[in-house]
């Protein structure tokens, strides 16, 4: 799609186009200017006040997730030592660094604050077990898993990686999970202009390297705590909407799968909670709501918002929040909508003393404050359709999104029913960057935590 040469507005909208039949990608919303010039960004992203472009792509059919049951391994030693990871705080998150033996506190959901629309009946919350959901490698990174005592014992082989480990009540139901991010290396925060401090990486990244796909993290829709993988691949060219594949304790490929799209009937909390493995689609009530619950159970509030604090849902690790809107307005010199680049904070990492594609590597490499050289690589990992809800994988290495703890004003940006802010940019034939747009909550998009 070709759009007029200038635009200096600040708003992205969406409308619905269809691509032909024989390819499992299509096309969804697309950000704009306020003007209503598109800006070749698909699906359910906009800015304020415009027409819409969308870009769908086609689902796998697949209905049933993979899943193994564990039995507990038998205590080891209990004299050696064990870190708990739950010592300073409980989250949804735990970062493991190296090789040893860790427990966490399993009787605590997240970090266990109330939100508001959400009553959970604590007396049901006793789980009896735990098992691996999926982890990232093959050849896995545990060695051991077990439930004991109300907390979760696991020993880490000291591979980089990400593994969702659950909680499970006496039916073998999920009742809750929780990501345990094997980064590798230590995890570095980085002071932006507004004074914010935000982590190096993108959440659940592995790699710094723009050349790996190790540096995509993982994808979540928006308010859910379960991360998604992303794509294996770190730019474009594919239609596939197969992310990079996970594996149950055994080395079994574990299905991502995607919910019904004729009918909402699952999209309630509850089955999102007991099924971590499966993106829930808004296609049913696309039109009138954008969000993954059904508009019914729609909360704006799942993670915390500007105002509100760390929630319960929050998938940042212990003593890390989803960023508040405004964060990433470094992203651009206006701290608003650009078209040119020469209005993005991008670092000269070729150090040709000029700033252009040129220094675009899968993503862009941005200063965070222009007063120092401090700078942090945001790559353009792509998404998850929130209509198909599958990922959309020739968009790889093009399109970045990067999700804010608020929902969208319904007032103010009511073009997108059921939306949420974040930073957006693509990279192509079109070129753009916006640090305020609106997408719906049914997509799946990077996070980038920031220290509470």
């Amino acid at each position: 799609m070709k759009f007029p040469a200038l635009i200096s507005v600040l708003f992205i909208t969406l409308f619905f186009a269809a691509c032909s039949s024989d390819e499992n990608e299509t096309e969804q919303d697309i950000p704009a200017s306020s003007d209503g010039d598109a800006i070749s960004q698909d699906e359910d992203f906009q800015e304020n006040d415009s027409d819409s472009n969308q870009v769908d792509e086609e689902p796998d059919e697949d209905e049933d997730s993979a899943q193994t049951d564990e039995e507990p391994a038998e205590p080891d030693d209990e004299s050696e030592s064990v870190t708990d990871l739950s010592a300073t705080e409980t989250a949804n998150c735990y970062i493991v660094k190296t090789a040893g033996k860790y427990s966490f506190d399993a009787t605590v959901r997240g970090n266990g604050k109330r939100v508001e629309g959400v009553d959970f009946n604590e007396e049901n919350f006793n789980p009896v077990s735990a098992e691996l959901v999926w982890q990232s490698d093959k050849n896995s990174l545990l060695d051991s898993l077990e439930f004991k005592s109300g907390r979760i014992y696991f020993t880490s082989n000291g591979r980089s990686g990400n593994a969702l480990i659950a909680a499970l009540d006496e039916a073998g139901k999920i009742i809750w999970s929780w990501h345990i991010w094997f980064s590798g290396d230590e995890i570095s925060e980085l002071k932006t202009s507004g004074g914010v401090m935000v982590m190096d990486r993108n959440l659940g990244a592995t790699s710094l390297d723009s050349e790996s796909p190790e540096s995509h993290g993982l994808l979540y829709q928006w308010g859910r705590k379960e991360p998604f993988p992303a794509s294996p691949l770190v730019s474009g060219g594919t239609t596939s909407t197969m992310p990079v594949a996970v594996y149950d304790m055994e080395g079994n490929e574990v299905a991502i799968q995607a919910s019904s799209r004729e009918n909402g009937e699952n999209n309630n909390l509850e089955y999102a909670l007991s099924h971590p493995t499966t993106v829930l689609s808004n296609s049913s009530q696309y039109s009138e709501c954008r969000d993954w619950l059904r508009k019914e159970f729609s909360n704006p509030s799942l993670w915390g918002g500007t105002d509100g604090e760390k929630s319960l849902f929050d998938p940042c690790p212990a003593t890390y929040r989803v960023p508040k809107i405004g964060t990433f307005d470094f992203f651009t010199s206006s701290g608003g909508y650009e078209t040119d680049i020469a209005g993005f904070s991008v670092y000269d990492i070729n150090s040709d003393g000029v700033t252009n594609e040129n220094d675009y590597k899968n993503g862009w490499y941005i200063l965070l404050d222009s007063t120092s050289d401090s700078y942090s690589y945001f790559p353009a990992a792509t998404r998850y359709d929130g209509s198909y809800a599958m990922l959309m994988g020739s968009k790889v290495g093009l399109w970045g999104n990067y999700w804010y703890a608020d929902a969208a004003d319904e007032a103010e940006d009511s073009f997108v029913p059921c939306g949420a802010y974040a930073l957006a940019f693509q990279f192509g034939e079109e070129i753009s960057a916006s640090p305020k747009a609106v997408g719906g909550r049914a997509d799946a998009y990077s996070i980038r935590c920031v220290k509470k």
